[in-house]
């Protein structure tokens, strides 16, 4: 009974959390067949900001206090060392701001991140509508958004899809 209430109280504040994270109105969650927003950044951890121009791009949007966001980056990681070679492009953004680059700095260190993370990218992740964290988009050489959410398994047939029309184009 305990442990109920206690998850029960774990999801309010998670949501009020994000709610606060993010606040403000979104215009609605993008979808697939949309054009992409323009990536952009207040600063960028860990590199310059990455070229996205003709290649396919996997945008993660997570934060740094988000557990959920903590147990996706080992598989995320992993799919990225799979298709790092196949014109693909990785980028983390978070809404933090840029008095937080240290513990955006200490979290790429912590977790072994091996692309580039950009700081206040809140404009960008307004123009997404973000919902919930952590968040997957993978945008197609075009600009346009090839697929929203999911997990490793998804996002892996996602790119797969993706390079295999790439090649055949």
């Amino acid at each position: 009974m305990l442990r109920k209430l206690f998850a029960a109280f774990a999801a309010v504040i998670l949501f009020v959390v994000v709610l606060t994270f993010f606040g403000g109105e979104t215009p609605g969650l993008i979808a697939p067949g949309d054009v992409a927003p323009q990536i952009k950044a207040g600063q960028w951890v860990g590199g310059d900001a990455p070229q996205f121009a003709g290649k396919i791009v996997v945008v993660d949007i997570f934060a740094t206090w988000c557990a959920p966001c903590v147990k996706t980056t080992p598989p995320l990681i992993d799919v990225y060392e799979e298709f790092k070679d196949h014109d693909v492009v990785f980028v983390g953004l978070t809404n933090e701001d840029g008095n937080s680059r240290r513990e955006v700095e200490a979290f790429r260190e912590q977790m072994n991140i091996p692309w580039t993370l950009g700081i206040d990218a809140t404009e960008t992740i307004a123009e997404i509508g973000v919902p919930i964290l952590p968040l997957l988009i993978v945008i197609g050489p075009d600009g346009k958004v090839l697929s929203v959410g999911g997990d490793d398994r998804t996002l892996r047939e996602t790119l797969s899809r993706a390079i295999a029309y790439q090649k055949a184009s």
